[in-house]
């Protein structure tokens, strides 16, 4: 049996995107011939998930303080720079001696790290370093060819500390093949694996997706949160100028925003949409897929992309969904790529509002029938089933342990 210290800062209870992966990822090597102890920060949670304990009952978490959490965040801005390489950097005081602990009671062949936040990698290569234990690390975003790297503090200092993680690791894991060229600049390529995010299947299993909404409107649905790599700007802006050209009718259309409830922030600048864009607050995780499979339309938003290209994390429901996905991307690439093999989407580039604006007025047109006719691969498909993205992480894990 192999014996693994997964390093999370992030873990249910807690909701959203940055659980999902590490989640299912140990849902299913508990499957394996794994036993997993989980190593994850004791802090203030802001949005909770009950429902996602159930993939993580096979496995024994410890928590230790992030004393960063005693910091208001007026404090943080005063001593920013003990808060590189981010806001969790404080966790290290108690998680690195927690898990030297870990490692040394319980025999552990093997620590997998995950980020963001990066700090995580830090303190994982300390323990690691300390006992001498093999080391992965599973970057779900990049470093410092993140597109928002550019405001960063002290940016020297963390390319020292990137360039550290990958050297002294023993594999580095990715999650698009971009991201791996990224990194394969510092560190030989033989030393990087991509395994992307997904879906999974078993969340599937009571969700409904028939068309529950109103025959004449079409109804398009988000969900995740709005920053600036899933900016809402565009296709907004789009909307709205439809509206003033009287080019639509706003009792035809709806929008419904799922997720946190500061994305409400972005339509400020946008009074005429308040009739047609809705606000709901995060919902488990079921609920908000069942909430997607009454859409129309799925909406995914991947915009001020400049280093790298960054997959939103629910594309792959979105794709499991078999719904057509309006997508508004930076530039052709990678993730155009994807959603042109899915072949149940629109794209559209962010720069083109003309265009956006087009493909809203030509989806009203059509009649719902004819916007989901589109058939998509069940070969395709498999490939981001979570199973089978957990069995390549444990071929990984069986590689370096020997």
């Amino acid at each position: 049996m192999i014996r693994l210290l997964i390093v999370t800062y992030n873990f249910p209870p807690e909701g959203g995107p940055a659980v999902q992966r590490i989640s299912k990822f140990i849902k299913y090597l508990a499957q394996f011939d794994t036993k997993i102890f989980v190593l994850t920060a004791s802090k203030k949670i802001k949005i909770k998930d009950e429902s996602l304990l159930a993939d993580v009952k096979n496995c024994t978490v410890i928590s230790s303080a992030d004393y960063g959490k005693y910091f208001p965040g007026e404090l943080k801005k005063i001593f920013w720079k003990y808060f590189i390489p981010d806001k969790s950097n404080l966790w290290k005081i108690s998680a690195v001696k927690k898990g030297i602990k870990i490692v040394k009671k319980e025999n552990v062949d093997l620590i997998i790290s995950t980020s963001p936040p990066h700090s995580t990698h830090l303190i994982a290569g300390k323990i690691a370093k300390q006992t001498k234990t093999k080391w992965i690390t599973d970057f779900r975003d990049e470093w410092i060819d993140n597109s928002l790297f550019v405001k960063s503090k002290l940016k020297e200092k963390q390319k020292h500390m990137e360039i550290s993680v990958l050297k002294n690791c023993n594999h580095i894991i990715t999650v698009t093949n971009k991201a791996k060229n990224n990194f394969a600049r510092r560190i030989e390529s033989s030393k990087i694996s991509v395994i992307e995010n997904g879906f999974d299947e078993d969340d599937f299993n009571e969700i409904s997706l028939s068309d529950k909404n109103d025959v004449k409107k079409l109804v398009i649905s988000y969900s995740g949160r709005f920053n600036e790599l899933h900016s809402p700007k565009v296709f907004f802006t789009a909307m709205s100028q439809l509206i003033i050209e009287n080019k639509i009718d706003t009792e035809n259309l709806s929008v419904n925003i799922i997720g946190n409830i500061e994305n409400k922030k972005w339509l400020n600048n946008f009074p005429n949409l308040n009739s047609v864009v809705t606000f709901i607050n995060y919902l488990p995780h079921k609920q908000m897929l069942n909430e997607l499979g009454k859409a129309d339309v799925l909406l995914l938003l991947a915009t001020n992309m400049n280093l790298t290209e960054f997959f939103p994390a629910k594309m792959f429901e979105y794709f499991r969904l078999r719904k057509p996905i309006f997508a508004v991307v930076s530039s052709k690439g990678e993730l155009s790529n994807l959603l042109s093999e899915y072949g149940n989407s629109l794209m559209f580039l962010e720069a083109d509002i003309e265009k956006i604006k087009s493909g809203l007025l030509n989806l009203l047109k059509k009649k719902k029938e004819e916007i989901n006719k589109v058939k998509v691969s069940e070969e395709f498909l498999e490939r981001f089933n979570r199973k089978n993205q957990a069995f390549k992480l444990y071929e990984q894990i069986k590689n370096q342990v020997g």
